[in-house]
């Protein structure tokens, strides 16, 4: 193919490929069924739309004060009967913005127009990763999360300055880019606080290039942009948050703020983070070889590994052409880079979380492929090569037909209430329910009858008064249904009586029980002497 004729199609084939791929694989993926959609990313948003957030009671577990504003338009086309289908198609949107910052860094930092092959094999790569590939068309978000940080990633490095102290393109376009760049980025940690580590990595990437007053430059836009960004996402949310429990955060860093409402902890998921240096250095090694250390399902890809080798090689290469904007580039996505996989590693260690830094990762492949020259042959062997060593984690694409706006629960009965007692993903449930009847987890990653806090007051005074219905809602394909059921009798006098009602749903089985109490009102954390638990051995969620 002739340079010319390449660079007519190019245009047309990355549009084919960013918007064509994730819609042909919204068209091959089943509904999604992930353990956090049933858990918190449908409840939230119904709890605060709703009000269903002053009568429940930390019905979605550890996750039920998650900021729900990322997760409205899902629960709006859900509302809507949107099928199964629909909400796949909603959901494959951020990995066609995600193909297109990367074929847009790929332009950037190409000595030489990409090939058609490149192209493809970048797109293939990008979307079928551990992390990336798992989590396409399902509401985990840590697909929005990636796209928008690679979108930040690519504003921030789509001008011409870094070759001149920003003489080419101006002062005032390096500010407004850098600063645009911090507003995307700060919204997207906004809107997921597990995305805070990316921002730090974008400051890094501001480094590489230019004099010290221009690196300044950069970083002060970008730190603005982000704080504006990062309130207008988060703020809102995080005012909400200070008013009803005095923690911006909460539950997380309550170790700091104190809230009464919950124990004193940081509740941050610690089940991932490295022990050691060891651990940080040995973390890409790992993920090549599979492991369970990073993900609560076995995994394998070399992605990570790759790489953090590809782009090392690319920046030493490019060392010695300082003014060079493209060799710039390529040591701020380096940088970038390296710096967001050991933030990552420090934050949380959570593999799905580190989908943006993967897909980044597949760029520094291409990059280096191209920059030996590389065939055709040679990018299929890639292709091959890679997709045989991944193996990715199975989170649940199970829904069925069922719309979930048609979801209802059985009747209950006047002046009913529903409790959990596990660590089961069941708030989504509360979408059925009558909005009146509240739902209560008595048990599960942040309530336990021993953890006297103000919230396990509330729910045990709640229990307490009851004279209404008392039903148990749980799944009866789970393992833990024994252990609930022991708890409610031990703590609060409860027993499981007659048989149990079906509640249809597309997601998951679900049952409710009628409870029954055979003695006086009693609960946990209302009588005298009461002190605060030890610590569960449980972790919580991430």
């Amino acid at each position: 193919m002739s340079p010319a004729l390449a660079r007519r199609i190019d245009p047309w084939l990355t549009r084919a490929l960013a918007i064509g791929l994730p819609l042909l694989a919204a068209a091959l993926l089943h509904g999604d069924s992930n353990w956090d959609l049933r858990n918190y990313h449908l409840y939230n948003v119904h709890a605060w739309w709703t009000g269903r957030g002053a009568i429940d009671v930390a019905a979605a577990q550890l996750q039920s004060w998650h900021n729900p504003l990322l997760d409205l338009p899902l629960y709006l086309l859900a509302q809507a009967g949107a099928s199964a289908r629909l909400l796949t198609l909603w959901l494959v949107l951020p990995a066609m913005l995600s193909l297109w910052a990367l074929f847009r860094l790929q332009d950037r930092v190409s000595p030489a127009p990409p090939s058609a092959a490149s192209r493809v094999v970048l797109a293939l790569l990008s979307l079928t990763g551990a992390a990336a590939g798992s989590t396409l068309g399902l509401s985990m978000d840590d697909g929005f999360v990636a796209a928008g940080m690679l979108a930040a990633l690519c504003i921030a490095l789509s001008g011409d300055e870094a070759s001149a102290d920003g003489a080419q393109a101006g002062p005032r376009a390096t500010v407004l880019r850098w600063l645009l760049a911090g507003l995307v980025a700060g919204a997207t940690a906004g809107l997921k606080l597990s995305a805070g580590f990316y921002c730090i990595a974008l400051a890094i990437a501001a480094l590489p290039g230019g004099s010290l007053r221009t690196k300044a430059g950069r970083l002060a836009a970008l730190a603005l942009g982000g704080i504006l960004g990062m309130a207008l996402a988060y703020g809102p949310w995080a005012w909400h948050l200070q008013q009803a429990f005095g923690n911006p955060f909460f539950p997380y860093f309550n170790d700091v703020f104190a809230s009464p409402a919950a124990l004193p902890w940081d509740w941050v998921d610690a089940r991932f983070k490295p022990h050691s240096a060891g651990d940080v250095l040995l973390a890409p090694w790992r993920l090549l070889v599979g492991t369970r250390a990073y993900s609560e399902l076995s995994l394998r890809d070399p992605r990570l590994l790759i790489g953090l080798l590809a782009f090392a090689w690319l920046a030493w290469t490019t060392r010695g052409t300082r003014d060079d904007a493209r060799a710039t580039r390529l040591r701020a996505l380096a940088a970038f880079l390296w710096s967001g996989v050991g933030l990552w590693l420090l934050q949380s260690g959570i593999y799905r979380y580190a989908a943006g830094l993967e897909m980044l990762s597949v760029l520094g492949l291409a990059c280096l492929v191209a920059r030996l020259r590389g065939g055709v042959i040679a990018w299929v062997v890639l292709l091959l090569a890679v997709a045989a060593v991944t193996r990715q984690p199975h989170w649940g694409r199970d829904a069925g037909p069922q719309s979930l706006a048609s979801m209802r629960a059985p009747a209950l009965g006047d002046g009913a209430l529903v409790v959990t007692a596990t660590g089961d993903p069941l708030a989504y449930l509360a979408l059925g329910l009558p909005g009146d009847v509240p739902m209560l987890g008595l048990a599960n990653n942040f309530m336990q009858p021993d953890r006297c806090s103000a919230l396990q007051q509330r729910v045990s005074a709640r229990i307490a008064r009851q004279v209404g219905p008392i039903w148990l809602l749980e799944d009866p394909s789970a393992a833990r249904g024994s252990v609930a059921r022991a708890l409610l009798r031990e703590h609060y006098d409860l027993y499981a009586v007659d048989a149990c009602l079906p509640y249809a749903n597309p997601l998951a089985p679900a049952q409710l029980c009628p409870l029954q109490r055979r003695g006086a009102a009693i609960a946990p954390c209302l009588g005298p002497g009461l002190s605060v638990g030890t610590r569960s051995a449980a972790t919580p969620g991430s």
